[in-house]
């Protein structure tokens, strides 16, 4: 069940960085339909398919999140870096150097 999640959340974070949120839809109903064609599921109960699918689509759900946040985490980081440089600038007035 772990590999179903962590899977999810990689292919899921791929498709953060690539996609808008779009894609979300038809790839969590490629997923249901992978987890329902598996031939194992005949041995399995209801419960767990069903577990299996929520693992899968909240993986995907999550990868995503963290795609879309790794993507954006450069300008993020250069506007603190702006901020940060604009506030340290304007703390003194004097010079720090020493002759």
């Amino acid at each position: 069940m772990g590999i179903l999640f962590i899977g999810g959340m990689l292919f899921g974070t791929i498709l953060g960085r690539l996609f808008k949120v779009l894609i979300l839809v038809p790839t969590c109903g490629v997923a249901i339909v992978l987890v329902l064609a598996k031939p194992v599921v005949a041995d399995h109960s209801v419960a767990q398919t069903i577990l299996e699918i929520i693992l899968l689509v909240t993986g995907l759900q999550f990868g995503y999140a963290v795609g879309l946040i790794s993507s954006n985490m450069s300008a993020v980081l250069r506007g603190f870096r702006k901020a940060f440089a604009s506030s340290a600038h304007s703390a003194g007035s004097r010079s720090l150097h020493v002759r």
